[in-house]
C-alpha cells in the first residue's frame, strides 16, 4: 500500500521492519516459567501473589502489552501495567499490584514512560519531575531482565526532558537509539545514543507553529512511524486557548529537521453530551434526555449526578428522546433532571502510542476533563482511535476505551488518572516475556 502520509513523498509504509521492537531472548525469564504451559497463561508475580491473589490465571493470547502513568486524586504519579490480546482490547491492568513504580528521592512524579526492548534487557524511560524551586523534568532509566526486578541506570539522566518518546534501530550502524522530547522553548528536540545511556543532543527537529497555528503555544512528541523512506511523527499541540490536538509530521532522516504536514490537526478533540430531562429511577437504563443521535451503540458514556459524582456506562440504543444504557447505574446516584451523560472525549487530547491492526492504525491518546475529579484537578484517560491514514482518525467507539476510570468512588491507586500508555506488540515471539512486574506473556 502506498504512503499517504505525504503526497511529497513515495515509497511503500513497512511494518515488518525497523519497528521500535526487535527479537528478544530471554534466557532468565524461561527459566522463571516452570508452571507456564504451552498455552497463552498470565502469571501474576510475587507482588501481586502477596496480596492473596490466584497464581495463575488462564487468559487470551496477551500479544500487546504497555505501560502508563495513574495516580489517585492529590497524590503522585506512578507507573503501572496493562496487556491485551489486540490493539483494540480489551486492556486488562494488574489493579492489584499497584505501582510498578514510584518516584525515587528527589523526584515527585514519575510520568509518560516509554519502552525499548534491546537483547534481553527491558529499558524503560521515564519523566521525572522534580522542584527546584521550577519544576524540572528530567529522563530516567530503569531495566529489568525479568520485568519483576527493576534497577536504576543511576549514570542515565538528561536534564530538561518533557515528555520524551525512545525508538530503539538495532538495524542502524550508527546511535541505535533515538529520543524526541519536548525542551524548555516548547519545541521538539533530538538526541541519540548508542547504549541508550549516554546521550547526544541535535537540537530543534520540530517547532511550534506561527500565532493563529494550532501548534502556536508547545509541540510535543507523541508516537514514532517508522516507513520505508524516512519516519513520521503523531505529536501533540497545544495553542494559545490551551486547546489540545495532535499534529502529524514527516522527515526522509533521522536528523533532518521533520515538516508538517498540512495546517490541521489530524487528532481532535471532541465532547458529545445530553442532559436529562426527566427524572429517572435508580435503576433505569432508559433515560429521557435531550437530542441524544449523536451517541452510538456501544459508545462508553460518562454518566454525572448533581453532586458531581460519575461513573462510566456503555450506550445499548440512542435516539432524539434519550439513551438506553447496558447497565445499571450505582444506586448511589441521584438521577434528575440535569444529570449529563458525556462521551469518553473531551476537552483536552493528545496522543501517546500508536500500533498496527490488520490495514489500521490504533493510535492511544490521553483525553482529559476538567470538570471531573475533585476540585479542578480532573482526570486523564485513555482515548482510542483508528484510521487507514493518519490524516483521516477516527475515534473507536465500537471499542471500550484502553484503561477506563470506572467511577468517582473507586479508590485504586490510578482512580483519578490513567494515561500516557506506551504499547509494544510481541509478534513472533516464541519466548515468554514478564513486563512491568505484573505479568507474563507467553506466545
Amino acid at each position: 500500500m502506498g504512503s499517504r502520509l505525504n503526497p511529497r513523498f513515495s515509497g511503500q509504509l513497512n511494518y515488518s521492519q525497523r519497528l521500535p521492537i526487535m527479537w528478544v531472548d530471554f534466557p532468565r525469564i524461561l527459566q522463571r516459567l516452570a508452571r507456564v504451559s504451552v498455552y497463552v497463561t498470565v502469571i501474576l508475580t510475587s507482588a501481586c501473589a502477596d496480596r492473596g491473589l490466584e497464581a495463575v490465571i488462564q487468559r487470551p493470547s496477551c500479544r500487546f502489552f504497555g505501560v502508563y502513568n495513574g495516580r489517585r486524586a492529590g497524590e503522585a504519579y506512578g507507573i503501572g501495567v496493562a496487556v491485551s490480546p489486540t490493539p483494540r482490547g480489551p486492556w486488562t491492568r494488574c489493579n492489584e499490584c499497584g505501582r510498578l513504580l514510584s518516584a525515587p528521592s528527589p523526584y515527585l512524579h514519575l510520568a509518560k514512560p516509554t519502552l525499548a526492548i534491546v537483547g534481553d534487557t527491558i529499558f524503560l524511560y521515564v519523566q521525572a519531575v522534580r522542584y527546584s524551586p521550577e519544576p524540572k523534568a528530567d529522563l530516567l532509566l530503569f531495566t529489568s531482565l525479568d520485568g519483576v526486578a527493576w534497577h536504576q541506570d543511576t549514570a542515565t539522566r538528561l536534564t530538561d526532558v518533557w515528555r520524551p518518546v525512545v525508538y530503539f534501530d538495532a538495524l542502524s550502524q550508527d546511535d541505535r537509539f533515538r529520543l524526541w522530547f519536548r525542551n524548555t522553548t516548547d519545541d521538539v528536540e533530538m538526541a541519540s545514543s548508542r547504549d541508550g545511556r549516554s546521550w547526544r543532543k541535535h537540537g530543534v527537529v520540530l517547532s511550534k507553529g506561527n500565532t493563529g497555528a494550532f501548534d502556536d503555544l508547545a509541540v510535543a512528541p507523541g508516537a514514532v512511524i517508522p516507513v520505508d523512506s524516512g519516519y513520521s511523527l503523531l505529536y501533540e499541540a497545544v495553542d494559545r486557548n490551551l486547546r489540545f490536538s495532535g499534529g502529524l509530521a514527516f522527515s526522509r532522516s533521522w536528523n533532518v529537521p521533520l515538516e508538517k504536514v498540512g495546517t490541521a490537526p489530524v487528532l481532535e478533540p471532541d465532547r458529545v453530551e445530553a442532559f436529562l430531562t426527566k427524572r429517572a429511577v435508580i435503576g433505569d437504563t432508559a433515560l429521557r434526555t435531550t437530542d441524544a443521535r449523536r451517541f452510538r451503540p456501544g459508545m462508553t458514556v460518562y454518566v454525572i449526578d448533581k453532586r458531581g459524582r460519575w461513573s462510566t456506562a456503555r450506550i445499548r440504543d440512542a435516539s432524539a428522546n434519550g439513551v438506553v444504557l447496558a447497565e445499571s447505574l450505582p444506586l448511589s446516584f441521584e438521577v434528575d433532571d440535569g444529570t449529563v451523560v458525556r462521551s469518553f472525549a473531551f476537552s483536552k487530547v493528545y496522543p501517546s502510542s500508536i500500533l498496527r491492526d490488520r490495514d489500521e492504525w490504533v493510535v492511544f491518546a490521553t483525553a482529559f476533563d476538567p470538570e471531573l475529579g475533585i476540585a479542578s484537578a480532573g482526570i486523564e484517560s485513555m482515548a482510542m482511535l483508528r484510521g487507514r491514514d493518519l490524516r483521516e482518525l477516527r475515534w473507536d467507539i465500537e471499542n471500550a476505551p484502553p484503561l477506563p476510570l470506572r467511577s468517582s468512588s473507586d479508590t485504586s491507586w490510578d482512580s483519578a488518572s490513567r494515561e500516557n500508555l506506551s504499547t509494544i506488540d510481541l509478534k513472533g515471539r516464541s519466548l515468554a516475556v514478564s513486563l512491568a512486574g505484573a505479568c507474563i506473556v507467553t506466545q
